[in-house]
């Protein structure tokens, strides 16, 4: 194969190219020099952001975490209140997001039935996991329960079973529904709920068969 000219070599396109991005370089390096550097202290502040964002999720993390624990200890003042510091000071962490849902939980808990319900419904306007959005759901009714408003509470609770396909859902919703017409003075509402549980669902049939035994004879 020939050597490439000198003239064959000037009249290739990519070496063209190079040789006019080298120029424009040499020319512009005032301007280049700086670019590089608006790039560096870009890259930097980048990564000083992330290392910042990386830690405020962590923080935010560990006090989910330590509001857990402290609602399954019992501590429920403590919990409520770093769920609290999460939905307040710490928007935009993944822990955050849920925080306000277990903030419900533990209002719930310590017998604050209207602010509950209202956490539970500002959850629900965020909620992005079905299974969270139920347990929302089944916290409004138990507050309405927990509250005596039993009427409420068993539709609240009747209606969310014929919402849901799943069947461990469907049932443990009615079965509630059924204490909430125990407590209401409904003995027949409850049993009729109990008798559908034990021709529908195998999982808590034999739950609803004791539960309607417990009722005594049909009268009483």
């Amino acid at each position: 194969m020939a050597t490439p000219k000198h003239s064959d070599l000037n009249e290739d396109p990519i070496h063209e190219q190079l040789e006019y991005a080298l120029a424009w370089t040499m020319k512009h390096r005032n301007t280049v020099a700086a670019v590089a550097a608006v790039l560096v202290l870009a890259v930097a502040g980048s990564s000083f952001y992330l290392r910042l964002q990386s830690k405020r999720e962590d923080d935010a993390s560990t006090a989910f975490l330590n509001g857990l624990s402290a609602l399954n200890e019992g501590r429920v003042d403590a919990a409520r209140g770093l769920f609290t510091e999460l939905v307040e000071e710490r928007t935009g962490t993944s822990a955050a997001r849920n925080a306000g849902l277990y903030l419900a939980h533990s209002l719930l808990r310590m017998g604050e039935h209207d602010a509950a319900e209202a956490a539970y419904q500002s959850y629900l306007g965020s909620a992005r996991d079905d299974y969270l959005r139920l347990s929302a759901r089944e916290g409004i009714a138990a507050c309405a329960e927990d509250a005596g408003d039993w009427g409420n509470a068993a539709a609240a609770y009747t209606t969310i079973a014929a919402e849901h396909a799943a069947e461990a859902d469907q049932a443990r919703n009615l079965m509630a529904a059924a204490r909430c017409k125990i407590s209401a003075g409904d003995p027949a509402g409850a049993r009729a709920i109990y008798l559908d549980i034990e021709e529908r669902f195998e999982v808590a049939a034999v739950d609803a068969r004791v539960a309607r035994a417990l009722l005594g004879p049909v009268g009483e």
